[in-house]
């Protein structure tokens, strides 16, 4: 049986920690702790394409582009999104299936899962999460 980890790993933590100084105006470290997690990201015998910039607002938007890339897969970028969206980052998210398509706007209701209801019926007075109406948009 194969051992699975669960726990927080290092590509996680240098882009949380970059993003931190990025955030701060502490520019330099955040530069550093991008390049090291880009660094293990290339072959040894290949040159990697250095990341450099002095601007808070360059470094931000590329530090959390290459969190985006670094963690496909784990199960975070929703919570990013919602994370990010809060901040007035104005991310959509649209899926089409059957010829429709499924637009999330930024902030909108359904970004919180509702309350299963095993839960709200131990808990008569727990008030749901609100959700809204999902907007569809016919392709023709």
């Amino acid at each position: 049986m194969d051992n699975l980890f669960a726990g927080i790993a290092t590509d996680e933590v240098l882009p949380i920690h970059a993003k931190a100084a990025a955030r701060t105006n502490r520019v330099p470290i955040a530069v550093y702790d991008i390049n090291r997690l880009l660094l293990k990201r290339w072959r040894k015998d290949k040159v990697y394409p250095v990341f450099s910039s002095s601007s808070t607002e360059e470094t931000l938007n590329f530090v959390l582009n290459e969190r985006r890339k670094e963690l496909v897969f784990r199960g975070l970028r929703w919570t990013d999104i919602r994370r990010l969206n809060l901040e007035g980052r104005n991310i959509n998210i649209r899926r089409t299936t059957n010829s429709r398509t499924y637009v999330l706007e930024p902030n909108d209701a359904n970004y919180t899962y509702p309350i299963p209801l095993q839960v709200t019926g131990f808990n008569p007075g727990m008030p749901q999460n609100p959700r809204a109406e999902q907007q569809v948009i016919e392709i023709k």
